[in-house]
């Protein structure tokens, strides 16, 4: 490639550079924000524009490919001015609606992940705004390449600053602009992706013997055997060692397993330990199979220890047990 085609290129007039670059620098902050560990600052410097700044590009870009036409003041009825610039959307004008309507993505894409299997997660919602950047930029390369080169937006990345209004309080106001778009965006894009103490929690659920919560055993007969299944999330935000006890309410004797194959005889007093370690995101579900060898009404819980500490959260089970005719 010639001297005079690579500066074609950054002038952007064969190719869109700036969509491109687009392109780039998402394949590189994608990889490093699934990558890195939370708190990173890496993940973080290329998290920001990944999730606050980039798919409102692609969108503006896609929307208005072209740079605008010239305004002739005489529309104005001030014949003896020059033309004016742009009738179209600027640099500065692209810049605030892209952080607007990446914030207003953001959103919306949350909002649509509530209503999936998948839910609200800090991969579903990368990924999705990842796929957003990449859809909305081909549409916006393809409506940028189809109008004429003198036509079409195009960032100079040869020149120098832009040059700033003449007036000054159209450069104080432009300044203000610009400085509360960035700082709101930046301070967005942190909370975004920097763990807060009160985002932690623990997801801890019992369903049914299906997997459902409509059939749970509540009306048992003597060393009948029944099975519900306990699920356990991590929303942490860091590795965590979990101790689940399951037993009768009011139970002091603990019994440590490494896994819940067996059939567990409740009323024998004893509690069944299980510890595990999951990972910031990871789950278990796993059923607990379990048997009264007495008649009577039970209640059954299920307590959960966090790095060997005990907690609030627990769920329970009652039960009616009668003798088997």
């Amino acid at each position: 490639m010639g001297d005079g085609t690579v500066k074609e290129f950054i002038e952007g007039r064969t190719h869109p550079a700036d969509l491109i670059l687009v392109f780039i620098f998402s394949i590189i902050a994608l990889a490093l924000v699934i990558g890195l560990p939370d708190g990173n600052i890496a993940r973080i410097v290329f998290g920001i524009p990944l999730m606050i700044l980039f798919p409102g590009y692609m969108l503006v870009s896609a929307l208005w490919p072209k740079a605008g036409e010239l305004q002739d003041n005489a529309f104005n009825g001030a014949k003896n001015e020059p033309s004016t610039r742009l009738a179209g959307l600027g640099v500065l004008e692209r810049a605030a609606l892209s952080f607007g309507l990446s914030i207003a993505l953001l959103a919306f894409t949350g909002l649509a992940l509530n209503y999936t299997p998948v839910g609200i997660t800090f991969g579903s919602s990368v990924g999705t705004l990842a796929a957003l950047i990449f859809i909305l930029g081909s549409i916006a390369y393809y409506r940028r390449v189809r109008v004429p080169v003198g036509e079409r937006f195009a960032i100079n990345f040869c020149v120098g600053a832009p040059r700033l209004p003449s007036d000054a309080s159209e450069r104080f106001l432009a300044g203000a602009i610009v400085t509360c778009v960035v700082i709101s965006g930046c301070a967005l894009g942190y909370l975004l992706l920097t763990p807060s103490e009160f985002g932690k929690y623990t997801e801890l659920y019992m369903l049914d013997g299906n997997r459902t919560t409509r059939d749970y055993p509540a009306n048992l007969t003597v060393n009948q055997t029944a099975t519900v299944y306990i699920g356990l999330t991590n929303h942490e935000y860091g590795s965590v060692t979990y101790t689940i006890l399951a037993g009768l309410d009011g139970s002091n004797t603990t019994e440590f397993r490494n896994d819940w194959t067996a059939v567990f005889n409740i009323t024998n007093g004893a509690r069944i330990g299980r510890t595990v370690a999951l990972g910031n995101g990871d789950c278990m579900e796993e059923p607990f199979s379990f048997r009264c060898g007495m008649p009577g009404q039970y209640k059954i819980v299920w307590q959960l220890y966090v790095n060997g500490a005990a907690t609030e959260y627990e769920v329970h089970l009652r039960v009616n047990v009668v003798a088997a005719p």
